[in-house]
């Protein structure tokens, strides 16, 4: 029995794509705490939310039979929300639809699509703390020509060989120089931070980022971007002119974490939004290098454990929190940031939620080609259509510029 890339897409369909819905909900990170929240289906005009950026100013504590005072309204501006495109293709030997049953067939194309789905869904979860350009690293040093030492909270290790990628400045223009604008990359050690790349512009520098070709400015809307005090554009909101549009930041300046650091971006918050700052519904997310710090602070306490009885000697705390919150970790967590959120604040403008890609005759599965010829491969690809958006900035806060133990 043979097959084509249509009947293959039925055992795809049937058999395939369940297991990456399912995959996605298992996996415990910050992406699908956004995906158990709210999703709206938006479509490519976009949605517009408003921002209540002014109260209703009209007031009066009156005398009988007077006038009432004078009426007012507020003001409410609007946020518009687009969704961005997210796209990995997959490559894999056409002798698979040769194979002579469906279970030889599933189990070849499940086994490789299962692990491209882990990393689609890695690159997701990265990007929900991102700004949006779709940054993957920062370069420390640029004076070893193809030879590159990546740096900041990320070093090297969002960088996968055979990446092409392109290099941009802290400005966000692409680096071009001598005309080598595409660089491959050959070699990643994540130890050193170090990478290799078959050519570079000749005009890189320190404090350029890496991106994935054609792909700046089109990552989804993430943390850094949504929980920011910084005024500029959010979403077509002028946050210059409304300052309550903004999210509560404390700079650490490079002093470690305390609990009192985090009380202080509380009360900052507090004042901001005028209100208590509840339990329910809220999380510190932190990479697990802050989680670490804040656990030897505990460790340095007085403390007595009971010992007789116990068929285990335990020293640790089982858990962290903070007053009362949730400490929740991620490894793609900026190193040297804390955030503190409101789940429900957040929403997914989407158009298609993470699964294959289908094309326009409805096939998942199609014949790899090049200028009019066609390869020996067959293909798949997994695509995702949305964007994140807060509802309400102002809850939101972080600590930002910690210091971090090196080799977590």
């Amino acid at each position: 029995m043979s097959y084509t890339t249509a009947s293959a897409t039925v055992l795809m369909t049937d058999y395939i794509e369940p297991t990456v819905v399912d995959t996605f909900a298992e996996e415990q990170n910050t992406f699908r705490a956004f995906m158990e929240g709210d999703k709206v289906r938006t479509n490519s005009r976009g949605r517009r939310h408003s921002y209540n950026v002014k109260p209703n100013p009209s007031y009066g504590s009156l005398t009988a039979g007077s006038k009432l005072p004078l009426g007012g309204s507020g003001l409410e501006i609007e946020a518009k929300v687009f969704y961005l495109n997210q796209f990995m293709v997959g490559d894999i030997d056409a002798n698979v639809l040769d194979e002579d049953n469906d279970k030889a067939i599933i189990g070849l194309l499940s086994n490789r699509q299962e692990r491209d789905l882990v990393t689609f869904r890695q690159r997701q979860n990265l990007w929900m703390f991102g700004k949006g350009d779709g940054a993957l690293s920062v370069i420390s040093d640029a004076s070893g020509g193809t030879t590159i030492i990546m740096g900041g909270d990320y070093g090297s290790e969002n960088i996968i060989e055979g990446s092409r990628i392109w290099f941009y400045t802290a400005a966000g223009v692409r680096r071009v120089g001598g005309g080598a604008v595409t660089s491959t990359v050959l070699t990643n050690d994540p130890l050193t931070g170090t990478i290799t790349v078959d050519q570079v512009p000749n005009d890189l520098a320190a404090t350029d980022t890496a991106h994935y070709e054609l792909s700046f400015g089109n990552a989804p809307t993430g943390l850094a971007k949504h929980v920011d005090d910084v005024s500029g554009d959010y979403f077509g909101i002028n946050t210059a002119n409304f300052t309550n549009v903004k999210a509560t930041v404390h700079d650490a300046n490079n002093n470690g974490l305390m609990p009192g650091m985090i009380d202080l971006t509380q009360a900052k918050a507090r004042r901001r939004t005028g209100v208590n700052t509840p339990v329910n519904d809220r999380v510190i997310i932190t990479h697990t290098t802050q989680e670490h710090v804040y656990r030897q602070l505990g460790y340095d306490l007085f403390r007595t454990v009971p010992a007789s009885g116990n068929a285990k000697l335990d020293l640790g705390f089982p858990a962290v929190a903070h007053n009362g919150m949730r400490w929740k970790l991620d490894m793609n967590c900026q190193r040297s940031v804390l955030y503190g959120l409101k789940y429900s604040d957040f929403v997914i403008e989407f158009v298609k939620l993470p699964g294959f890609y289908k094309l326009a005759n409805g096939d998942k599965l199609w014949q790899k080609m090049s200028d009019g010829v066609p390869y020996d491969q067959v293909q798949y690809a997994y695509v995702a259509r949305y964007d994140l958006f807060c509802k309400d900035r102002r809850m939101q806060w972080k600590i930002v510029n910690l210091p971090y133990p090196a080799g977590i």
